[in-house]
């Protein structure tokens, strides 16, 4: 299984929200949960990301005025 960079965002961001509701009725506590959102924050922090993109179908010269 593999896991997208926004996937991960959205767990950090669900993490997040899970972190700041003081009233939370879930069987983790608030260190465990934040444990884990550092956790996969640092596993985001090491992946290395390539962006791959179709080609132009035009370019911008440099004397284009823009």
């Amino acid at each position: 299984m593999k896991i997208t960079a926004h996937e991960l965002a959205v767990i950090i961001d669900t993490f997040n929200h899970s972190l700041m509701v003081s009233n939370w009725n879930g069987v983790y506590t608030h260190k465990s949960r934040e444990r884990v959102r550092d956790l996969i924050a640092d596993i985001m922090n090491d992946m290395s990301v390539e962006i791959i993109t179709d080609k132009a179908e035009f370019t911008i010269d440099a004397d284009a005025g823009i």
